[in-house]
């Protein structure tokens, strides 16, 4: 089930994980975008039963919880699938069922008889656990009698489940004896509280003998958005472990830009140890002559098989949640991994102060400034020891704590702020609300594509203006005017999505603060999509020719088993063996190489598809591939290749490869050599160091019987001439190269599971063809049709294919020459204006054609409304010119008398000019002037406070 309330989606599962992989997201906070904040998650809980350890937990699976209750006498159900259910409601449910008497079924089914929360009409907790479980089992709750759930936050999902289902296969252990009931819930607020989620989990030791000794771990594999930028850090002040980020930009599809936040672990209320004079809370009840055992322990480990790496043992595991290595010694502070440092032990890693980066802290573990290199965590937060009687039930409540500040630094700082708030919260049992941040008031401009803009593609770029000293911007795109359906959301500045074609979608953007508060949406602007569909930058494979001389018609020659090859299919998923045979059963096909990931279009943009062939023309080095064809020679002479991981040292290869011009494959007189690079031994197993030969079984083919030959990479000389000077001049070190795409292997279908195979490579004749697609001409995005622009310098957007260099041309006349052309053009090009009037613009190449031609009015920045027009809002209404050297005019309009302050601030947030300070002006129009001849050339943000409002545009001092 999906706990989707507030400004969190969290995967919930009943096996004894929290949340892990899933679609689209596990832990997606905030709520709805790209970025997602844990890979895996889930509880440990061990202990001594009759001087035995026992001990149910796991990482990864398998898992070692099963659905079900067990009995007095700890026995788990015989058939665990009636209770395989998460139940899911929310106050919303409870509402609803009060107006029109009709409850969804996880609530007309809520299993008050196995222990989910339930109270009766006069609002009295239901406990019927004294009851034995074959009278009580079956019985739900009754809503016509006035029960309702028992409730926490605004919406919950309540579970059961046993660790004596079966055998322990992840610790390796004997099973505790333990029946666990989850409770997780979140609620429908903004801050601290909306960004949280809790979970409260009720255990009860079941059998005949105690739970001794016994601690609770919450294991995390967190992935905070991208997973090889993360540092962890501990406070044994607050109990609490938390992961963030090593700098201020979190990259990835599914990173968090800038700022990154920090998320926290805490045990909010700890299981229950005597301790006279003291007084714990169980919930909401104060428990005199009993404390709540905090975290007593966040251990940080390794990914592998040492004492300070994953756990494999029982023991392992019960020593990592005592704050101790799997060996038994403790955890010593200081260093790079808590053992080799100093001789004090301590029980919490990276204990530091992160928001300053003191000692100890992965950002200076050894108290002289040394970083331990950032990448992907796994930790342990623990609670214990502590008792659980034969019957006895403890109750752990953990949250989840999400922050973001002003950087990475102060999101620690943010974090532990909202740990502290959240802890009052559960301690006043939900009722002293932490304050909320203050919602920015400022509005992003859309700027692209023009609001109405016809005709758009369907993988359309959108693009806004963010105020850059605030936290971020979110965008929504939706196929409704009402953002019902919301068809992607993303953050930064822009963003590029798949839309349908011959539909209308609208989208609208707003700033974010602090906790992911966010403003006002700006007016929505609406584009329809054309029926356009740009073809991939790939448009086939092919074999022309094997052992036996050329095939006419031309073979397909790419692998695509399941539908995850290249972006084309072979018939049958596989080339024909019947025309590249090795033997009757056999065939050679080209894919790509990858560590037992098949690669597919948009599957992994950060290997082969991201450096190589992509699936559409403007993804990854599309620029260096297209508009060229190309060729694998398999030739008697063969060549030289470089070998990727030796120093340079070369090899000999049996092929040869060929850019072989456009469209033109029959004529030599443009073909280029390029360089081949080669990794074999070092990049797989079963492969021989110095050869090209077959290695290990391909992926992509489902079998165990489709080995692969080394991965190879092309280079493309720096001498481009025809013919292979440009390669002789690279390998006899005179001539450099660059890489054009990567990872491509050569698969043999049925090759066989081991050597010695039919052969080591396709056959001496062979030839594999690539053939690339011409991308259509650009879609003009903004200014839209018929826009009136003020200023000297406007930006123009356009969709479509960037993979080749644009012309921008700008017309007094559609049908005379242009008056201005701007060569090696991007979208979101800012261009000199020629003067006022209309103008007629377009843009792309005599080569990919041209797009639609789009008027424009161009109306000078210093135009001044009439006398009676007065602004409708505090705002900065132009800058000109822009790029400026060294004055720039700022216009700023005022609704009503009040006092202005317009200030200048570099990309940092550092202020650098004052141009007007405070000074009471009457409502109208106002200019300024901001003089940077005493700064450097770069990017400055001008800003209008007035009214109290704060307005933001940006700047670019070019000298």
């Amino acid at each position: 089930a999906y706990l989707d309330i507030g400004n969190v989606r969290a995967r919930i599962l009943n096996n004894g994980a929290l949340f892990y992989r899933g679609e689209p997201h596990v832990y997606n906070v905030p709520k709805g975008t790209t970025s997602n904040a844990v890979f895996a998650q889930g509880i440990w809980i061990g202990g001594m039963v009759d001087g035995t350890l026992r001990m149910a937990g796991t990482r990864y699976g398998p898992y070692e919880f099963w659905a079900g209750p067990l009995d007095e006498a700890g026995n788990p159900p015989v058939d665990c699938a009636p209770y395989d259910r998460l139940f899911k409601i929310s106050k919303a449910d409870i509402e609803a069922y009060e107006a029109t008497g009709t409850a969804p079924p996880d609530l007309a089914d809520w299993p008050t008889g196995l222990g989910a929360p339930t109270i009766d009409a006069a609002g009295h907790e239901i406990d019927l656990s004294g009851q034995p479980l074959a009278a009580r089992q079956d019985r739900r709750i009754d809503l016509s009698a006035g029960e309702r759930p028992s409730f926490l936050g605004d919406q919950m999902v309540w579970w059961v489940m046993n660790d004596m289902g079966n055998v322990h296969n992840s610790t390796n252990g004997d099973p505790v004896g333990v029946e666990v009931q989850g409770l997780a819930f979140a609620f429908d607020e903004p801050g601290a509280v909306g960004n949280a989620t809790f979970y409260r989990y009720t255990i009860t030791k079941k059998g005949a003998s105690p739970l001794e000794d016994a601690y609770v771990g919450i294991f995390s594999d967190p992935d905070l958005g991208h997973f090889g930028d993360d540092y962890v850090g501990s406070d044994s002040t607050l109990g609490l472990g938390y992961v963030w980020n090593a700098d201020n930009f979190d990259e990835g599809g599914e990173g968090y830009g800038t700022p990154p936040p920090a998320l926290g672990y805490d045990v909010f209320q700890g299981p229950l140890v005597a301790s006279p004079g003291s007084s714990a809370r169980d919930g909401p009840t104060v428990v005199p002559g009993y404390k709540n055992v905090p975290v007593t322990a966040v251990l940080y480990f390794g990914n592998g098989g040492g004492v300070t790496e994953s756990p494999i043992t029982a023991e392992d595991y019960y020593n990592y949640m005592r704050g101790r290595w799997k060996d038994g010694k403790p955890v010593t502070e200081g260093g790079f991994n808590g053992r080799d440092l100093s001789s004090i032990p301590t029980r919490f890693m990276f204990s530091g102060d992160a928001a300053n980066c003191g000692y100890w802290t992965e950002c200076n573990a050894d108290g002289h400034g040394a970083k331990i290199p950032p990448g992907d965590r796994r930790f342990v937060v623990s609670t214990g020891p502590f008792r659980i009687d034969a019957g006895a039930t403890q109750r752990i409540l953990i949250g989840m704590v999400y922050a973001r500040g002003e950087d990475n630094f102060r999101s620690v700082t943010a974090m532990k702020e909202a740990d502290v708030a959240l802890q009052r919260f559960v301690d006043s049992w939900f009722t002293e609300w932490p304050e909320a941040p203050e919602a920015p008031t400022s509005i992003p401009t859309l700027l692209s594509p023009a609001d109405g803009a016809p005709g758009q593609p369907p993988r359309t770029t959108f693009v806004w203006d963010c105020p850059p000293q605030l936290f971020y911007c979110q965008v929504q795109v939706a196929d409704d005017p009402a953002f019902a359906s919301i068809v992607e959301m993303g953050t930064g500045a822009s963003l590029t999505v798949d839309l349908l074609p011959d539909r209308t979608y609208w989208w609208r953007a707003r700033v974010v603060g602090r906790d992911d508060v966010a403003g006002a949406w700006s007016a929505p602007f609406t584009l329809h999509v054309g029926d356009t569909v740009y073809p991939t930058a790939l448009r086939d494979f092919q074999t022309v020719s094997n052992g036996a001389g050329p095939l006419d018609p031309p073979e397909c020659a790419a692998f695509s088993f399941n539908g995850s090859g290249f972006p084309l299919s072979c018939p049958g998923d596989r080339p024909n063996s019947a025309r590249q045979q090795v033997t009757a059963a056999t065939a050679w096909g080209i894919h790509a190489g990858g560590a037992g990931i098949p690669f597919g279009p948009e599957t992994n943009h950060a290997s082969y598809l991201g450096r190589g062939w992509g699936s559409r023309p403007a993804t990854g080095s599309a620029t260096v591939l297209l508009p060229y064809d190309y060729e694998w020679r398999f030739t008697a002479e063969g060549g030289k290749a470089a070998r990727l991981y030796d120093g340079g040292d070369v090899m000999d290869v049996p092929f040869e490869v060929w850019r072989t011009g456009i469209g033109t494959p029959g004529d030599p007189s443009d073909d280029v050599r390029l360089v081949p690079v080669v990794c074999e031994a070092a990049c797989g197993a079963g492969t021989t160091a110095g050869r090209f030969d077959i290695g290990k079984d391909h992926a992509i083919s489902g079998g165990a019987n489709d080995p692969a030959t080394d991965w190879v990479d092309w280079l493309l000389p720096y001498d481009e001439s025809p013919g292979q000077a440009g390669y002789e001049a690279y390998l006899a070190g005179t001539g450099g190269a660059r890489e054009i795409a990567a990872r491509q292997v050569f698969v043999c279908f049925n090759c066989g599971t081991a050597p010695p195979y039919p052969q080591e490579h396709p056959e001496i004749g062979t030839t594999f063809r690539i053939l690339t697609g011409m991308p259509p001409a650009p879609i003009p995005a903004a200014p839209g049709d018929g826009a009136v622009v003020r200023g000297d310098s406007v930006r123009f957007w356009w969709n479509g294919s960037d993979a080749l260099t644009s012309v921008l041309e700008l017309y007094a006349d559609p049908l005379a020459a242009p008056v201005a052309t701007f060569a090696a053009a991007r979208s979101g090009s800012a261009v000199p204006v020629p003067g006022p009037g209309v103008y007629w613009w377009r843009v792309g190449s005599n080569l990919f054609g041209w797009s639609d031609t789009w008027q424009v009015q161009f109306v000078p920045a210093t135009v001044v409304e009439s006398d009676g027009e007065l602004p409708t809002e505090f705002a900065l209404d132009a800058i000109w010119p822009n790029p400026f050297n060294p004055l720039a005019t700022i216009r700023f309009g005022l609704p009503a008398d009040a006092e202005a302050t317009v200030d200048v601030v570099d990309v940092l947030g550092r202020r650098v000019a004052v141009i007007d300070a405070g000074a009471r002006r009457a409502a109208g129009w106002h200019t300024v002037q901001f003089d940077g001849s005493r700064l450097a050339s770069g990017v400055y943000f001008v800003r209008l406070a007035a009214g109290g409002r704060l307005d933001v545009k940006s700047v670019v001092l070019l000298k």
